[in-house]
């Protein structure tokens, strides 16, 4: 499935490619070091291979499932500054409630709307896959979590998931429709 491509305030929102995964791995690496450095060890960070991510990222595009997509922000001079995975939600077959993976974007290209233009990109996409709902994990120590609560997710579940040899908490932020954040505006 190939949406058309979106622009708004001189970034694209496209679909990703294979070409992208190195671009994509640098940039989780880099907004990994960024926001988790005081909650995530720092061995644990440091270690973060852009090679091993390209590598984990050249095997999603090999055998994601058809529900599943991924999107890019690319910024005027065509660098990846951040990307989006989502599909059906983990755990569910034949659900309509879709699920983002994930989310990251470089710290400088955060708090400038590019995060609410992938995330309005994101709920177009799982709406045209037939989903009508979504939710989005987060660790519960992440600063950025206000953002999927200004952008109308509300609390749902929590779990605990093992980063490294850490066991960290994780929070659901669910949207029960999707028309509200199709619709969001830039903040």
């Amino acid at each position: 499935m190939t949406l058309s491509a979106q622009a708004t305030a001189g970034v694209l929102i496209r679909e990703a490619t294979a070409l992208d995964a190195e671009a994509m791995a640098r940039v989780q690496v880099r907004s990994w070091q960024a926001a988790y450095r005081g909650i995530i060890d720092d061995d644990y960070l440091d270690a973060l291979s852009v090679e091993r991510r390209r590598d984990a990222n050249l095997a999603w595009f090999e055998r994601h499932p058809p529900s599943s997509f991924t999107r890019v922000a690319v910024d005027p001079q065509a660098n990846v500054i951040g990307f989006a995975v989502a599909g059906e939600a983990r755990g569910r077959r034949l659900s309509t409630l879709g699920e983002v993976y994930v989310i990251y974007l470089l710290p400088d290209a955060q708090r400038r709307g590019i995060g609410t233009q992938m995330m309005r990109s994101v709920a177009r996409g799982l709406d045209l896959c037939g989903m009508h709902a979504l939710i989005v994990w987060s660790l519960q120590r992440n600063p950025a979590r206000a953002f999927y609560e200004g952008l109308g997710g509300r609390a749902a579940q929590t779990r605990e998931t093992l980063v490294g040899r850490q066991r960290l908490g994780e929070i659901a932020y669910r949207w029960d429709e999707l028309d509200p954040l199709m619709a969001a505006r830039r903040r």
